[in-house]
């Protein structure tokens, strides 16, 4: 968590709400005691609540320049499950003077969560066929 930001990234957000409810509050209590801007967004609870619901419901994270490091770019990311579990995310990153990110999640919002639909299948096949499952 110290280098990979999970609240401020499209990445973090698409894997939180996703993951199981325990490994989800280990990594909260992590962010917590690690301060920043991260605890910041982890102390308003409506807004991470909002969050994570609405990334659940659309099945897709947006990041709109809130990674402080990178605040000029935005992402968008999807998560790939397998077995109920988050196993990777698939991300497009853009660049907010280019594309806002309304319209990116309206352009391609769809795609992002069909490639990741997509990896799930390739790697469910992948699976089945290695152990004749």
């Amino acid at each position: 968590v110290e280098h990979n930001p999970i609240l401020c990234t499209a990445s973090g957000r698409a894997y939180l709400p996703f993951c199981p409810d325990e490994e989800r509050e280990h990594l909260l209590n992590m962010v917590s005691r690690k301060g920043g801007e991260e605890s910041r967004l982890l102390r308003d609870t409506r807004r991470l609540s909002a969050l994570l619901s609405s990334t659940r419901e659309r099945g897709l994270a947006v990041n709109d320049g809130e990674f402080p490091l990178q605040p000029a770019f935005g992402a968008l990311a999807a998560p790939v499950l397998h077995a109920s579990h988050v196993v990777a995310c698939v991300r497009l990153v853009f660049s907010r003077r280019a594309i806002s990110a309304t319209d990116a999640s309206n352009r391609y919002g769809a795609l992002i969560a069909g490639v990741a639909r997509n990896v799930e299948r390739a790697l469910e096949a992948s699976l089945q066929a290695k152990f004749n499952i």
